[in-house]
């Protein structure tokens, strides 16, 4: 095999791995580049190489660390890691999730542009989450050319359209025309970029466990008010081209969307094991009332029996927010 000097990246989650199963079974076995993609997976994946290997020309395997990186070989990121790239190799890392994800899109897509600058494609095929949004930023600011599957066909839209309103996308195309226009162009020239990005180097040094990234994120972005929904470090808000994210200097990363969803999952949580602790309250108290009761200490019962009280319309008001929370 030879070496890369074009590289493909692709991202998708779950709802997407119909198209990623066509897009690949269309790539030729000539293809000029190396091909790296990145599935939202479960940690104990296992089907998804032999699935995805009985469709494609190319040979395709999960990818170890230092693998180089070759000309018409697909690598796959293994489960609950993030695949990455340095000095046109393969670095395989047990990073903090980004956007809840092991392995995630972003990282894989800025780790290659900074690497291959101009020579990188980034691919996106529909999914239900955000990840992948800033990476297909950092293709475009380092001079690379980004590829979206036509959000009308995608049977899970939302990732797609989140492209559409947080960064640019070259071509937007129905996913059996995507395989051809990859070959054309790994066949077309290229012009050299000059570009560098502070903040997405700063970023990828995170992410490659290089730092605490306590100062790089002092330089690129500012505290905000707002806890890390994972290890609770405070988040660093990150301001670039008219939007914001959110990094925590463990490495934790969020689009605003996906810690507003983070917020009001542990806002549920919380109203739910409030609810618990005054359910478990009250049932304590009626017993404590009933031994008093027993005992004949009116006091004692008469106390325990309001404390009951109390918690059972605690515990209802609780139910009430819930119930307006997931409405």
């Amino acid at each position: 095999m030879e070496s890369v000097d074009r590289l493909i990246v692709i991202g998708t989650s779950a709802g997407g791995f119909n198209a990623l199963h066509w897009l690949l079974a269309k790539l030729p076995a000539d293809i000029k580049a190396g091909v790296l993609v990145v599935v939202h997976m479960s940690p104990n994946e296992q089907a998804l190489l032999d699935i995805l290997s009985q469709h494609t020309q190319l040979p395709i395997r999960y990818a170890k660390e230092l693998d180089p990186i070759v000309q018409g070989e697909i690598l796959i990121a293994p489960p609950d890691r993030h695949m990455l790239v340095e000095n046109r190799k393969i670095r395989i890392v047990y990073g903090p999730k980004e956007n809840f994800e092991r392995p995630s899109i972003d990282p894989l897509f800025r780790s290659a542009a900074i690497e291959f600058r101009e020579n990188v494609i980034g691919v996106t095929l529909p999914g239900d989450m955000e990840d992948g949004v800033l990476g297909m930023e950092a293709v475009k600011c380092h001079g690379g050319i980004t590829l979206a599957q036509d959000p009308l066909e995608a049977v899970s839209p939302f990732m797609v359209n989140n492209r559409l309103d947080h960064t640019y996308v070259d071509h937007w195309l129905p996913v059996n025309q995507l395989a051809a226009k990859l070959v054309s162009l790994t066949n077309e020239a290229v012009e050299p970029s000059q570009q560098d990005v502070d903040w997405l180097a700063t970023e990828d040094q995170v992410s490659k466990q290089r730092s605490s990234g306590i100062p790089g994120l002092e330089a690129i972005g500012a505290p905000s008010p707002f806890g890390c929904p994972e290890c609770r470090g405070v988040l660093y808000e990150i301001k670039q081209n008219g939007q914001f994210h959110y990094r925590c200097h463990t490495g934790h990363s969020y689009s605003a969307e996906m810690l507003s969803k983070s917020q009001e999952r542990l806002a549920e949580e919380a109203m739910w094991t409030a609810t618990r602790v005054y359910d478990e309250k009250e049932a304590l108290h009626l017993r404590l009332a009933e031994q008093a009761k027993k005992s004949d200490q009116p006091q004692n019962y008469e106390r325990h029996r309001q404390e009951a009280v109390k918690a059972r319309q605690c515990s209802a008001r609780l139910r009430e927010m819930i119930r307006l929370h997931m409405a």
